[in-house]
């Protein structure tokens, strides 16, 4: 039972290892596009492998999540009801990537917990500006 439970758990951390999200980038007035992967994180931060034109970037990325809650109240003799709400809204995301070669990466976005996905833009060196998604 005890070598079960251990197979269970390697086996759940390589299952999770695989999960992550795919960077998509795409500089509109050419069309060029580049690719890249954040591993699956617990927090609301981590790393990140973006590749443009052949040249690899990584580095940190950092989420700040919002949130919000409400709460009601419920009076029985007015027929009034109670509410309790709570939701996410999309947190506020920092990249900063660097290559071997010292060019530099800086992506802003925008990223939802709920959905899982994100959008913003990425800023190279030479101040082309990359749309950005993330899935």
């Amino acid at each position: 039972m005890k070598h079960l439970f251990g197979m269970t758990v390697v086996a759940m951390c390589l299952i999770l290892a695989g999960c992550g999200h795919k960077v998509h980038l795409t500089h509109m007035p050419t069309g060029a596009t580049g690719e890249g992967y954040a591993p699956y994180s617990m927090g609301y931060n981590g790393d990140m492998t973006v590749n443009i034109e052949g040249v690899e970037y990584s580095g940190r990325w950092v989420l700040v999540a919002g949130g919000s809650a409400g709460v009601g109240f419920f009076d029985g003799s007015a027929g009034t009801g109670t509410s309790l709400a709570m939701g996410s809204q999309p947190g506020n995301g920092k990249a900063l990537l660097r290559s071997k070669n010292g060019d530099c990466l800086k992506c802003i976005f925008q990223y939802s917990t709920w959905s899982s996905s994100g959008m913003g833009t990425c800023t190279d060196d030479e101040g082309r500006e990359w749309e950005m998604m993330v899935d």
